[in-house]
């Protein structure tokens, strides 16, 4: 234990002083976003929770509850008339310090093997750091979900049920969760192995022609009340990337042309390049996503790790699986901000393959 404590103080003040460069020298830009909920808290200075409540909702319709969390991080920041951007630095520093001591804690892979790879694949890539500079619940949300998967596989469900409670009311898409939690339970119910990787293909194409289904005949759910004519708007329109009109597509709107461009925009959650990103941005993702992605892949079919280990990617490939099939289904931002939830469960099965590979070279050379 003793030791522990010790590595992962050591893990953090290697990181410390890189991460204040990156935060200190990297300029931060106020999102829209930002904007909408600085807003929000100056219309609602006097209100009560409940007035709180009831003017969410009337902001953003039946789906504003999902903003409570993160409205009142705003709130509180505001009252205690602190710093906007230097608060949100440090709770995105903490809650993502808490994340990689929890995945070096798990794995005990070398220092100079994990130290490269934090810098390489979470520092570097900038799709997903830019969030520990923004202020934004979005690198809460992303370190939720994946402490939501390391409850869930070490079979902790009062946490994950207080997690999944808490990432509830920061931001919308934390519904997924309930489609999540389904496909566990109907796989522990139908199946003595759980790592069923065939069920969750079968299960996610399910989910994707009964929402397509909800979608295309424009049958409006009072929990996301207004949201199903947004999505069927966008179907007809052929979007698949909002804002980025150049990836459209031209088809007939029928209900078979639906799932194709679900499909469509399945493969453009993945998607690392983009005619509009720069040659550089185009080079770091190539060499940060294409071995993440290749790896999670390759684990499937390794049998020769810890059973342990083996749930651990099992719920990382599912929470994957599922986060994308979801944003498929609804959409996907300009910015890809969507991605950066399966960020931190691809790096995890990357740490656990060459902590294996490690392992296997050194056996060789003795």
């Amino acid at each position: 234990m003793k030791n522990d404590i010790r590595e992962v103080l050591i893990l953090n003040l290697i990181l410390f002083f890189p991460l204040f460069v990156f935060f200190y020298f990297v300029g931060t830009e106020i999102p829209n976003d930002t904007k909408r909920f600085i807003s929000w808290i100056n219309e609602t200075k006097d209100f009560t929770f409940f007035e709180s409540i009831n003017y969410l909702f009337h902001s953003k319709g039946s789906e504003g509850i999902f903003f409570l969390l993160s409205f009142y991080i705003f709130k509180i920041i505001n009252y205690l008339g602190l710093e906007l951007i230097f608060i949100f630095k440090l709770i995105n520093y903490i809650i993502f310090s808490v994340c990689i001591s929890f995945i070096y804690l798990r794995t005990k892979i070398n220092f100079k093997i994990y130290i490269p790879l934090l810098f390489l694949f979470l520092i570097f890539n900038f799709e997903f750091s830019q969030w520990l500079l923004s202020p934004l619940t979005e690198m809460l949300f992303f370190c939720l979900i994946f402490l939501i998967i390391l409850s869930v596989a070490n079979k902790k469900y009062f946490l994950c049920a207080f997690l999944s409670f808490v990432i509830l009311f920061t931001k919308p898409s934390a519904i997924n969760l309930f489609f999540v939690f389904s496909q566990i339970l109907l796989i522990k119910l139908t199946s003595k192995n759980i790592n069923n990787y065939f069920k969750i293909v079968i299960l996610n194409i399910f989910f994707v022609i009964i929402v397509s289904s909800i979608i295309f005949l424009n049958i409006n759910l009072p929990i996301i009340d207004g949201r199903i004519d947004f999505l069927n708007d966008n179907l007809k329109e052929g979007v698949v990337i909002i804002d980025r009109a150049y990836h459209n597509v031209n088809y007939d709107f029928n209900f078979f042309n639906t799932i194709k461009i679900t499909i469509i925009k399945f493969i453009y959650f993945f998607k690392f390049f983009d005619a509009e990103f720069s040659l550089i941005h185009n080079f770091v993702n190539f060499f940060v996503f294409f071995p993440l992605y290749v790896i999670s892949i390759s684990l499937i079919f390794i049998k020769k790790i810890s059973l342990e280990d083996q749930n651990i990617i099992f719920f990382n490939i599912l929470f994957i699986v599922s986060f994308s099939v979801f944003h498929a289904l609804t959409w996907i931002d300009y910015d890809w901000r969507y991605r950066g939830v399966i960020v931190l469960p691809l790096f995890y099965n990357m740490t656990i393959f060459l902590k294996y590979f490690s392992i296997k070279l050194m056996n060789g050379k003795n």
